[in-house]
């Protein structure tokens, strides 16, 4: 009874052991359970995604000509306005001197050139004389039209219908000729955004590229513009290409000054090949590669060259034909010439 307890025992460890090493070489065997996707051929552009500040196309400072006080502001920030009113003005007390002393002395001018062409006519007076006193009187014909000028322009008027963005000069202030007193922005001119890229992005960009644009001011709200101007060398300071994108007239909502968000899309296209991110396995070297099955059901290792990553999809230059299948979910766990059992 003992003998025959002592063979079934034997013959149980002999069955385990048998088991134990043949384990391995199904588990070989098997293939490994996988899904592919289809290499696609496509026309990509990679948008560029950038920020920028709205402003009008024409944006002016206004000022005087001449210095002196100011009598009158008559407008304020965010005031609409139309073209020709008023929008501040100088203490004329100084400038209408000015021009009254011109036309006085334009009227002695013209008298002494009647009195020495008389002269002159009689042969009394020489010709330099006559000479003389001509150009007196244009001189002083050219320092009435200079009062006559600085005395229009001692007033500000709207230049178009449009809007009062910025109020700097005070009542009772003295300001220097050309200092800026308003800014206004016209209400015919285009809004624009102004932006800046880098040289890699500028490279891809041309006039007339669609722009998609949110405000961080009007989130709910989406925005369509196109390239207007590209800055034809990098500013000195920042490195980057300056952009303006034009929006268009109307968008009574929007404000100079709000900060945008764009994405810009490029006309230029490259043909490259599309895969999912999920498909590109690291080499050893550090190259970038991806599993593609054979007929037989094994895989084959083959190296890629990545252009850009965008939406979830990896965009190669070159490494794969359209229609050919790369290994998706369960590309980690492979090596070449591994047998797969695609799950699609």
């Amino acid at each position: 009874m003992r003998n025959i307890l002592f063979f079934i025992i034997l013959a149980l460890f002999v069955q385990s052991c048998g088991k134990g090493q043949a384990g391995p070489e199904a588990e070989k065997a098997r293939p490994q359970p996988v899904r592919t996707a289809i290499v696609e051929t496509v026309e990509f552009s990679e948008p560029v995604v950038t920020s920028g500040v709205l402003a009008r196309s024409r944006e002016s400072k206004l000022s005087f000509k001449a210095g002196g006080i100011i009598r009158q502001v008559a407008v304020h920030a965010g005031q609409y306005v139309q073209a020709g009113q008023l929008l501040a003005q100088l203490d004329l007390q100084e400038i209408g001197a000015y021009q009254s002393q011109a036309e006085q002395a334009l009227n002695k001018a013209e008298r002494d050139l009647a009195r020495v062409e008389a002269l002159f006519t009689d042969s009394v007076a020489t010709r330099q004389q006559y000479q003389d006193a001509k150009t007196a009187r244009d001189v002083a014909k050219a320092n009435l039209q200079i009062a006559a000028f600085n005395l229009a322009h001692a007033s500000i008027r709207a230049p178009q219908r449009g809007r009062i963005l910025q109020v700097i000069g005070e009542l009772d202030e003295l300001v220097a000729p050309g200092y800026p007193v308003l800014v206004f922005a016209s209400s015919e001119a285009s809004w624009r955004i102004k932006t800046a890229v880098s040289d890699k992005e500028m490279t891809r960009l041309g006039p007339g590229d669609p722009a998609e644009i949110i405000f961080d001011a009007l989130p709910e709200m989406k925005f369509s513009g196109t390239v207007e101007e590209m800055a034809a060398g990098a500013d000195p300071q920042s490195g980057l290409y300056n952009v303006e994108i034009q929006i268009g007239q109307g968008n009574e909502q929007l404000f100079s000054g709000f900060i945008a968000h764009l994405v810009i899309r490029p006309q230029r296209h490259l043909t490259l090949q599309a895969i999912p991110f999920e498909a590109l396995v690291q080499n050893r070297d550090g190259g970038i590669s991806v599993f593609v099955p054979d007929e037989q059901g094994l895989v084959r290792q083959k190296s890629v060259r990545v252009y850009t990553f965008y939406d979830n999809r990896a965009y190669l230059h070159d490494g794969l034909q359209a229609g050919e299948q790369v290994v998706t979910d369960g590309a980690a766990y492979l090596s070449t010439g591994m047998p797969v059992e695609i799950m699609n």
